[in-house]
């Protein structure tokens, strides 16, 4: 998937979906993780682009009590899944376990996840794409 590819994802994902979008140059990685370096910087990653972007965290405030649902869109190097396994479960676990206390105060607000695993070539930076609305019961 070349950038321009990423982008067009990007804009179908989010089209007609309501609620808080935003990207993030990550891929959460679990806390149990061996490559130090890579659980250092998604352990803060996606807590420090809510945190420091003061009008999203001010948007992400309204969904901090509600019940919600969640999108979630990886962009994973295809490297990265030669011999080794990036579940979806796990993405989703590690993404949750970060969002924690910042977009919502705890797992059993969440009544609905939705995710997609995209590989992407090497020169393209991982990203995990995250649509935050409030859930509706129809």
């Amino acid at each position: 998937m070349e950038i321009d590819e990423r982008s067009q994802v990007m804009e179908e994902t989010f089209k007609n979906t309501r609620g808080l979008h935003f990207w993030c140059k990550a891929i959460p990685t679990s806390k149990q993780s061996k490559d130090k370096i890579r659980k250092e910087v998604s352990a803060h990653t996606l807590k420090e682009r809510i945190t420091k972007d003061i009008f999203l965290k001010k948007m992400a405030e309204k969904y901090f009590s509600e019940n919600i649902e969640l999108i979630l869109v990886y962009g994973i190097h295809k490297k990265r899944c030669n011999g080794k396994r990036n579940d979806i479960d796990n993405l989703i676990k590690h993404t949750l376990d970060s969002l924690k206390s910042i977009l919502f105060k705890d797992d059993s607000q969440i009544k609905k996840v939705c995710a997609t695993k995209y590989l992407l070539n090497p020169n393209i930076p991982e990203c995990t794409g995250i649509i935050i609305s409030k859930f509706k019961n129809n």
